[in-house]
């Protein structure tokens, strides 16, 4: 049940890739990103970066980024950042339980990382550059980065998270249990056992753990972060979208955090539901609402943008 939980935004197959683009972090590893110029000059005016969800799979093969995701804001430069120790030479696969994901993705992967690295690659870029605005854009976990961005980036103008789930990943988990409505007893038993391994992760030193392509510390960041607290200190315009068939995700949940946060007067935070679709954004067909979805963020982002003088 976990597993179903853990696919990040699909629609994933192989796909033109960019130049790869190589920054250094502290401990001497190197970052891989791609930066897709839309501009000819060395003044472009707003930077797009997209992030992918939890899969162990190289962003360059993300088709969705490249067909869609892009669109929201179609004059933009497009920037995406690669996980730890994952680059383009990493064959696509739709497995969650992939056998050649990388070890150091499985040791150094979480929410932390990839904050670090993605600001990292931000702030080098916005200086060569000199973009006058920036958007952030996040699915399934790349939402949940995406808040997590918004709120300790002060120049970011607009942020844009998409099923990234309510305030606790444990619901997410358990709401993904819970749709095997055919086995009840295996239900209950499951989430009982999950609630366990939360409670020994949560208060654990650090151990040996590969579950679902993650490790340890992968675990411990995204069963500790707090969206609503992560929601409740960012500024800047954020827009929430959720359908209301997600399995992976509890709408309710979501719904509930967004009202809690509106209710506390947070009045940069707008909300879209989409009743009738999917994690993925589909129809009951199995029809991608993607494309329509996109020019619904891109309506919003012409007015926070105006509103915010960009």
């Amino acid at each position: 049940m976990i597993l179903r939980l853990l696919f990040s935004i699909s629609l994933l197959l192989p796909l033109s890739s960019f130049s790869a683009e190589l920054l250094n972090r502290e401990d001497g590893s190197a970052i891989t990103y791609y930066l897709e110029r839309n501009s000819t000059s060395d003044k472009s005016p707003v930077l797009l970066v997209i992030i992918q969800g939890s899969d162990c799979n190289s962003v360059s093969k993300n088709r969705l980024i490249k067909n869609q995701l892009k669109y929201v804001w179609p004059q933009a430069d497009v920037l995406t950042v690669e996980k730890y120790g994952i680059d383009s030479t990493l064959v696509y696969s739709d497995s969650v339980e992939r056998e050649d994901c990388p070890k150091q993705y499985m040791q150094r992967d979480n929410l932390e990382q990839r904050v670090t690295d993605i600001k990292q690659v931000m702030d080098v870029s916005r200086d060569k550059y000199h973009y006058g605005s920036v958007i952030v854009l996040g699915g399934s976990e790349g939402a949940v980065v995406a808040n997590i961005l918004a709120s300790k980036v002060d120049y970011i103008d607009a942020t844009v998270s998409f099923s990234g789930g309510g305030r606790w990943f444990k619901d997410d988990v358990l709401h993904s249990m819970s749709v095997d409505t055919d086995n009840p007893s295996k239900v209950k038993e499951d989430a009982a056992n999950f609630g366990e391994m939360v409670k020994y992760i949560l208060s654990a030193k650090p151990f040996e753990l590969e579950m679902s392509n993650h490790g340890y510390g992968w675990w411990r960041s995204v069963l500790s972060v707090d969206q609503q607290v992560v929601l409740s200190s960012v500024t800047s315009p954020v827009l929430i979208i959720q359908g209301g068939k997600d399995t992976s995700v509890p709408p309710k949940k979501v719904s509930q955090m967004i009202e809690i946060l509106q209710g506390a007067g947070k009045n940069n935070i707008d909300y879209l539901f989409y009743p009738e679709l999917d994690h993925v954004l589909q129809d009951k067909e199995g029809n991608s609402q993607m494309s329509e979805v996109a020019k619904e963020i891109n309506i919003w982002l012409k007015k926070v943008m105006r509103n915010s003088g960009n």
